[in-house]
């Protein structure tokens, strides 16, 4: 329901008792300019209702005129959903959400102990600070059926404390498999605070998928990937890596080579993902230095390296990166941009292209070269050739 009103939620909680069994429930809307407190006591009375409920997905992104009393409401009808197993919770831009909310909805989680996968959504919602974030991390540690949690809060204000909290309270999920964390945006993090949070996240022994940004994160400096890449070592079941650090201008090829040491030693790898655009200091040392990590694994069948508006990348990183992708023999997804990147010249991709002749099972390719001047439009039409005639690629994408 795109535009939900006060009184379509009226509506629905007056029929919401014949449905009473229901154990499922989705509703989602978005820049509503009509939906108030009054519509989220109806929103409240329709989740009072649902006794049989196990599965809840709320969405009401840039809803501003919502209150503290309507997340009040719409509270005090969670605490009553004890069967729920699946929490899905989007309140994107709402300016109204304070750390008195966010309190009341950890006290709130505590107490739905059968919950098992919780994914909340409170971007761009400014008010919330450490303090929000220290009760958050306490009701996830009691969580302890809890097998998948995404969290993408608003971080521009949480500091070493906040995360130290949050950090402990997710530490002992040990049923956890799957992970993701938002942190992007911040300028407070010091890699102090990205060491306690690594050694907490190094004891979440079952966990096989784990998704982390951190773009734009200011003061995210080597020492901090250091202690990243030395807990990841220990996640030795994870299949899924997803990790982005676009953006983080003190990163240098020392904090990737700790991070290619880390990636040698997950052998279970299927997916990864390594967002690394926007950081001047990454050159054709650190490219080498992910790539060797990455070399040979058997499992990897999806594979992403951002790596445009980097520093110099010249033939010699896409040499090394060819290398790379002839070792991975099970891949079926490639996703790579080298954007900008001015020295990449006819014979890197020429071996790219000689690569990409040998990768029998590949079946999606998006790549770009865009603002790469060096690279004329004969060679990528001769590029793209070669894609277009390979056998069992499905989909192509070349950005020039």
């Amino acid at each position: 329901m795109d535009k939900m009103t006060n009184l379509g939620l009226h509506s629905l909680s007056q029929s919401s008792v014949q449905i009473k069994s229901l154990r499922n429930f989705t509703l989602k809307t978005s820049n509503s300019k009509t939906l108030t407190n009054k519509g989220f006591l109806s929103l409240g009375q329709i989740i009072n209702n649902l006794k049989a409920l196990k599965s809840l997905h709320l969405s009401f992104d840039w809803c501003f005129s919502i209150s503290g009393q309507g997340y009040k409401y719409l509270n005090n009808s969670l605490i009553q959903c004890l069967n729920l197993e699946i929490l899905s919770l989007s309140l994107r831009s709402s300016s109204n959400l304070t750390e008195i909310n966010l309190k009341n909805l950890s006290q709130t989680l505590m107490k739905l102990t059968k919950l098992k996968n919780i994914f909340l959504k409170f971007d761009w919602c400014k008010d919330l600070k450490d303090a929000a974030f220290m009760e958050l991390g306490k009701s996830f540690a009691s969580l302890e059926n809890l097998q998948r949690l995404s969290f993408n809060p608003s971080c521009q204000n949480l500091t070493d404390e906040g995360l130290l909290h949050f950090s402990h309270g997710i530490q002992n999920l040990r049923v956890l498999r799957s992970l993701d964390l938002h942190f992007s945006q911040n300028s407070h993090i010091s890699s102090e605070g990205i060491h306690e949070f690594s050694q907490s996240l190094g004891e979440l022994a079952s966990l096989q998928d784990l998704s982390l940004d951190f773009t734009n994160c200011q003061e995210f400096s080597d020492l901090g990937l250091a202690s990243l890449s030395s807990s990841l070592e220990k996640l030795s079941l994870i299949k899924r890596l997803h990790l982005n650090l676009y953006e983080c201008k003190q990163l240098t090829d020392e904090g990737l080579s700790y991070l290619g040491i880390c990636f040698n030693k997950l052998n279970l790898l299927e997916d990864i993902e390594c967002g690394f655009s926007l950081c001047p200091n990454f050159t054709d040392s650190g490219l080498v230095q992910i790539t060797q990590g990455l070399e040979g694994k058997l499992f990897i069948k999806n594979f992403s390296l951002y790596f445009s508006r980097c520093g110099d990348v010249h033939d010699i990183g896409i040499f090394v990166f060819s290398e790379l992708l002839e070792s991975l023999a099970s891949l079926e997804k490639l996703t790579f941009n080298f954007c900008f990147s001015q020295n990449i010249t006819r014979l890197g991709l020429t071996r790219l292209i000689e690569v990409f002749e040998k990768l029998n099972k590949l079946r999606m390719v998006d790549i770009s070269f865009q603002g790469c001047e060096k690279l004329t439009q004969e060679v990528l039409e001769q590029f793209k050739e070669c894609l277009e005639k390979k056998k069992g690629l499905k989909e192509i994408s070349i950005l020039p």
